[in-house]
């Protein structure tokens, strides 16, 4: 269904493009002066029309980006120079100009392609405070960290770099919320990856959760490595898998960790068990941590007696404004951030790092710091 959707979107927004451009390349030939009606400069106008479109098609890559990023800005500069024309009865000179040169639309596109690359390598800790009225002997300092997809912009030495400054916060408990890797990440570096995150020093260990790219739910024949390579990678980084299993971190703090959402392939791996299931035996006087790839099921989650949801997946729409619409096409019940409904919390995160292209405009590039305080 999701993928249909996307298509379908592609699908129409190349064919507005095709109408779009063949006006807008007029305009702005002819701004500069040149005659459209000659038969070389029709050759350019739509060699520069199939270029563009030919980078359009591919989406998921930086001209792909690009190209779509300047002619959406094309079309919003030309809907602004309309409604100021309409409303203030003139500008008509420079609205001519902007709407013609092309002069804006390249210059903010390529703005935001260079932005988005940069935010992408510009990783940040975000901090976030939950308050619990569970009588808790101590404060948990929480590290989170998910959506790495290693192999699509960060390098090895930015992954060190960001787990130097985790090491840094001396967190309780590291918690890896999935797609660590994916089908870009080359199989010579998987060991070193979660050797990298292993080396992360935390008083209660670190535990992993598969996401949707990494349980090869996305990679499949694509990835360069196998499930067994890829568990054997975890687990000799002395990092614990959960997969529908809880844990006791200490006798007031209970870690329950969930097969992803869309888990497929082997046969331990039909479905995933409810969160009732996972919680009924777990004292409810205790503070119930859940560590989920995708925030999906928050409502059930709170009615089982979870206190606090971790998650990634959504990399808050990695393209502005897309970050709404990861509610609407996918079945997230949080985009972004820290929602709060009584005593019960969810935080999702935008991710380290993104998917398919190292570019990102919608958030930060950010691990987490949770401290939860009784």
């Amino acid at each position: 269904m999701f993928f249909a959707f996307v298509a379908f979107v592609v699908a129409a927004v190349l064919t507005c493009e095709f109408f779009y451009l063949r006006s807008l390349i007029d305009r702005v030939l002819g701004f500069w002066g040149l005659d459209t009606q000659k038969r070389k400069i029709k050759i350019i106008k739509y060699s520069v029309m199939a270029v563009i479109m030919g980078m359009s098609a591919f989406v998921f890559t930086v001209p792909g980006l690009w190209a779509l990023h300047t002619v959406i800005i094309a079309g919003a500069t030309d809907l602004i120079c309309l409604l100021f024309r309409l409303i203030f009865k003139k500008g008509a000179r420079v609205c001519r100009f902007i709407a013609c040169s092309a002069i804006i639309p390249v210059v903010l596109g390529t703005a935001a392609i260079v932005y988005g690359y940069i935010n992408m390598h510009s990783v940040v800790g975000t901090e976030y405070t939950v308050k619990t009225e569970k009588a808790l002997t101590r404060g948990y300092k929480i590290a989170f960290l998910s959506d790495l997809h290693y192999g699509v912009s960060l390098d090895m030495e930015e992954l060190k770099k960001a787990c130097d400054a985790i090491n840094e916060q001396q967190p309780d408990l590291f918690l890896l919320g999935g797609d660590i890797v994916d089908e870009s990440t080359p199989k010579d570096e998987l060991n070193q990856v979660f050797a990298t995150l292993g080396g992360v020093k935390s008083t209660f260990g670190t535990y992993f959760v598969y996401g949707n790219h990494d349980n090869m739910g996305f990679a499949g024949d694509r990835a360069d490595f196998t499930k067994s390579e890829l568990e054997n990678a975890i687990t000799q980084a002395g990092i614990t898998i959960l997969e529908d299993q809880v844990v006791e971190i200490t006798p007031e703090l209970v870690l329950v960790g969930r097969r992803d959402a869309s888990f497929r392939g082997d046969e331990k791996a039909k479905s995933r068990a409810s969160i009732e299931e996972l919680t009924k035996e777990i004292d409810r006087s205790k503070y119930i941590l859940l560590l989920d790839h995708q925030p999906r099921e928050l409502a059930l989650d709170k009615k089982a007696g979870v206190d606090l949801v971790l998650s990634g997946h959504t990399h808050a729409g990695q393209l502005f404004p897309a970050e709404s619409l990861t509610t609407v096409i996918a079945p997230n019940d949080l985009a972004y951030g820290h929602a709060i409904d009584g005593d019960f919390n969810a935080i999702v995160s935008s991710g380290i790092a993104g998917w398919g292209f190292p570019i990102k405009t919608s958030r930060y590039a950010e691990y987490l710091i949770v401290t939860v305080e009784g």
